[in-house]
């Protein structure tokens, strides 16, 4: 029932046009998801769109039909192609990634705090200091990539 459909959001003309058109060949039910994408047709998210072929993005340009930045797809190269798409279909053209398991907002001021103290170890000529406080530099950087996903 409609107790389970996500709630409504403001889509471009575009999408809209495109959920009207799409709706009967490709799905009896298709419905806008929640990031803007038609129901059984183009459910993506980046990623799979990048690991698809340049073959298979193409088809999926063409059964977008009319979209204007899309003119000219078949003789465009990947990298051509993937923004264009993302943006036909509502998708973020950059994968997302969060830092888990540790407080990113205290490691980031640390590291700020470590770059004042830095500069002036370089200022003095301190390079024994300056030699510590960059590997604890390196080391509080190298945590928050090692916990990100």
């Amino acid at each position: 029932g409609n107790a389970n459909r996500p709630a409504e959001r403001a889509l471009s003309p575009y999408v809209e046009e495109l959920a009207l058109r799409l709706r009967g060949p490709w799905s009896s039910d298709c419905t806008v998801g929640r990031n803007g994408l038609i129901g059984g047709l183009m459910e993506h998210t980046y990623a799979e769109l990048h690991k698809m072929k340049v073959a298979s993005l193409r088809d999926m340009a063409e059964e977008l039909g009319d979209y204007g930045p899309l003119h000219g797809f078949r003789t465009m190269h990947k990298e051509e192609l993937l923004p264009i798409l993302c943006e036909a279909l509502g998708i973020e053209a950059h994968e997302h990634h969060e830092v888990v398991g540790i407080n990113k907002k205290r490691v980031k001021k640390e590291i700020r705090k470590l770059k004042v103290k830095r500069d002036a170890a370089l200022a003095a000529g301190d390079s024994r200091e300056l030699k510590i406080i960059r590997r604890r530099i390196h080391r509080l950087k190298h945590e928050l990539r090692k916990h990100t996903v």
